[in-house]
């Protein structure tokens, strides 16, 4: 048996039927050329027909005594039922994007079976152009967003002229992921071993990160934003069950060539989101003054990087300027808030931002047992993270890959999340939210493409 980490017994116990804990990959396929008529359906055959044999794909959550209920473990089983984890779909006509964002929505809304195997895979048929996806559904105790993309590459080769290549319940963990499994267990006496070393610098850069906050907070035109300093909006009211999945796809050279002077991809990728539900929110007479605040994951160098040799993980609070009309002073807003948020947390050592983290997300996660969300509201409105893929196309038996979408998990406070994966020279969105707290939602990623093609137009004048 294996220990859950901490981060994932806490994915575990924070399950509810309202806020599952489990995202999900979609996969948008072309067949091969020489694809015949009963392509699908051999594929479908074919995969299934491959025993489910390697981890994490054959672990089933151990919840059988009191003890294992509180700290649970990963059992091995020896023999898993494949048909209660792959499944076969067929898109009612005329299989575009409406029909395709409904399914999946639909299966995102499903809760995992906690007495199985914690993942789901559905090839999903009849779309319209020929096309088919794969949709892949995994519970966060067994993945992150990073460890999951890296397992289903692992079924995917950048030759489009291998065969017999098998799903990922038969290929197994990337070694790289088994080594830092090992290496970085996340049990909880790990975590409190690591910021207890934390040395006295890390301890006043703490101090400093937390009197910057305080005074953020208490100045009204800040760049800074302060923990749980987010505008009251409608993403932040309590969830139900339902999911609503929206997609859009930019090319990385499109977003490049709009772009301000100076600002990076995510730059402009917040201020476009920013732009998007500016857009959307006017349209329900919703739109708060203050401007709505992203929770946004991202990589950074640390202070003591050289020394650990590696970047830390941080939590970025980044504003995405709603409230700002102009598209171009959007964007030149979003830039230096972002430039702010990461100043602010390179200032502090790995064990700092981690301790950071987990000091300011802490009154939201017991604010979650509420379920009124008075606390977790305010902390963000949203989360937008950035997935690296591949930049190079990537082929499953000769189907070559056109995009690789993200629909992820919501908490309750920020109904809303945007993951966005590069992929061979795209940009793939996926919108995740509830439509009970946010109708006809998808919206949204159509918004995107007008804000694109206005920032566009802008610059056609200014180069005039």
């Amino acid at each position: 048996m294996k220990k859950l980490g901490l981060l994932d017994a806490i994915f575990v116990h924070s399950e509810s039927k309202d806020a599952p804990r489990h995202g999900c990959g979609l996969q948008i396929f072309s067949p091969p050329k020489n694809a015949g008529a009963n392509y699908l359906r051999d594929l479908f055959d074919s995969m299934r027909s491959v025993p489910i044999s390697e981890a994490p794909c054959n672990w089933k959550l151990n919840q059988n005594s009191l003890l294992r209920k509180v700290a649970p473990v990963w059992e091995t089983l020896k023999t898993v039922d494949i048909d209660q984890h792959f499944f076969r779909w067929g898109l009612p006509a005329p299989g575009g994007q409406k029909e395709l964002g409904e399914l999946v929505s639909h299966i995102h809304s499903q809760p995992l079976d906690f007495s199985r195997p914690l993942w789901e895979c559905h090839l999903i048929e009849g779309f319209e152009d020929g096309r088919f996806a794969i949709l892949t559904k995994g519970h966060h105790a067994m993945f992150d967003g990073m460890r999951a993309l890296r397992w289903q590459t692992c079924m995917l080769s950048t030759n489009s002229k291998k065969r017999n290549m098998v799903p990922f319940w038969a290929v197994g963990l990337p070694s790289s992921v088994q080594k830092e499994i090992k290496e970085n267990p996340r049990l909880l006496p790990d975590v409190l071993r690591a910021n207890l070393k934390s040395n006295f610098s890390s301890v006043k850069s703490l101090g400093n990160a937390a009197l910057e906050s305080f005074n953020a907070a208490t100045q009204k035109d800040s760049e800074l934003i302060a923990p749980y300093s987010a505008p009251k909006a409608a993403m932040g009211d309590p969830l139900t069950w339902r999911r609503r999945v929206s997609t859009q796809t930019l090319t990385i050279e499109r977003v490049k060539a709009a772009s301000v002077e100076g600002a990076t991809i995510n730059d402009a990728v917040l201020a476009l989101i920013g732009g998007a539900f500016r857009r959307y929110l006017i349209e329900l007479n919703e739109l708060p003054e203050k401007s709505l605040v992203s929770a946004v994951p991202m990589a950074l160098k640390s202070k003591d990087a050289a020394m650990s040799g590696g970047n830390a993980l941080a939590n970025l609070l980044v504003p995405i300027g709603t409230h700002i009309e102009d598209p171009v002073a959007r964007m030149q807003f979003v830039m230096d808030a972002s430039t702010k948020a990461k100043t602010h947390m390179q200032q502090m050592s790995t064990q700092g931002m981690q301790a950071w983290m987990i000091l300011t997300t802490l009154p939201a996660l017991l604010d979650v047992a509420s379920k009124e969300n008075f606390i977790a509201r305010r902390f963000s409105n949203m989360l937008i993270s950035n997935v690296p893929g591949s930049k190079e196309a990537l082929y499953f038996n000769g189907a070559k890959m056109e995009s690789w979408y993200i629909p992820s998990v919501l908490i309750q406070g920020s109904g809303v999340n945007i993951t966005v994966s590069s992929y061979n020279g795209n940009l793939d969105f996926a919108f995740t939210s509830c439509p009970d707290i946010m109708p006809h939602v998808q919206k949204v990623s159509v918004y995107l493409k007008d804000e694109i093609a206005l920032l566009e137009s802008l610059q056609s004048v200014k180069s005039a």
